[in-house]
């Protein structure tokens, strides 16, 4: 796959509830675009909080927030070192 092809991809988080009546109820979902992340220092985000909505119906608000770190790496790339930080972030 070469890089234009790669950002024209998407990474989509859904959550989901596994705790109800209905099996994998989804709280929530996020979508991102491959290309900004490519984009960004080292090719990643870290820790950052992404906000949860209804796809369906974006107009009912947050259901919710989802920390993650993704990170775009090639043959022979190296993953960000990062540093141990406190359980507050």
């Amino acid at each position: 796959m070469s890089e234009a092809e790669l950002c024209d991809e998407f990474i989509q988080f859904e959550i989901c509830n596994s705790r109800t009546f209905r099996s994998n109820m989804k709280i929530g979902t996020f979508k991102i675009d491959i290309a900004f992340i490519y984009s960004q220092i080292k090719h990643s985000i870290n820790r950052k909080w992404l906000l949860l909505s209804n796809e369906d119906d974006r107009m009912t608000g947050a259901k919710g927030y989802l920390k993650v770190s993704v990170n775009i790496l090639g043959p022979g790339d190296e993953p960000p070192v990062r540093n141990r930080v406190s359980s507050s972030n």
